[in-house]
């Protein structure tokens, strides 16, 4: 059974993206949407209800297009990780393994060092990365619910409305809040990696 934690985590992406595009499309035809309101009442309230529960495949959709995009797709930077360790024991052909095979190792090695630690040591160090990878991947789904907002909002302006000053202010407000959501995805990676390689060289030394 799926926990509820991961229904809202998956959800919020997806009502996000909704709750944009609404919102465009009640500005840009708020006729439209104030006769459904009014004439359709019972309708309107079934297509909340309709619109609520596709918030969560939508938003799943867009967590497993992250992952396929950022995590199998883009370039890792290994060294962030290797250059905070000392004595990295490299694996025989290191050099000849790409970059994703390299991470695959290290995340071998930090999942091997993690186990040999006491018991309250090792539940302190994996509820800390997983709290910090969760916020990473929340904030990557986030991104790309974002995305994927200010192309449908355009498209949705361009096709069935126009570009006035207040729709080219919604599309400027979004653009803005997807780069704030960028930065704070890149520290929060960087942060990790960090975290992670001087964690692997500490628990390398007294291994």
């Amino acid at each position: 059974m799926v926990q509820g934690s991961k229904i809202v985590r998956w959800g919020i992406p997806g009502w996000i993206l909704m709750a944009w595009l609404l919102g465009v499309i009640t500005i840009t035809d708020p006729g439209t949407v104030t006769y459904i309101m009014e004439k359709d009442a019972f309708k309107s309230l079934s297509i909340t209800a309709i619109l609520a529960s596709i918030g969560v495949p939508l938003g799943y959709l867009l967590h497993e297009l992250y992952f396929a995009i950022f995590w199998t797709i883009r370039k890792i930077k290994i060294k962030e990780i290797t250059g905070k360790v000392e004595n990295f024991p490299y694996p025989l052909k290191w050099n000849e393994m790409n970059d994703k095979d390299k991470y695959f190792f290290i995340e071998y090695k930090w999942d091997n060092l993690i186990n040999k630690q006491t018991e309250s040591v090792r539940a302190e160090i994996k509820e800390r990365y997983r709290d910090r990878l969760t916020l990473i991947h929340s904030l990557g789904t986030l991104l790309f619910s974002m995305f994927f907002t200010i192309l449908l909002s355009s498209g949705w302006v361009v096709l069935y409305a126009e570009f006035t000053l207040f729709t080219t202010l919604i599309i400027i407000l979004q653009i803005a809040v997807s780069l704030g959501i960028w930065k704070n995805y890149k520290y929060h990676s960087g942060n990790l990696m960090h975290y992670q390689g001087y964690y692997l060289d500490e628990m390398i030394k007294t291994s």
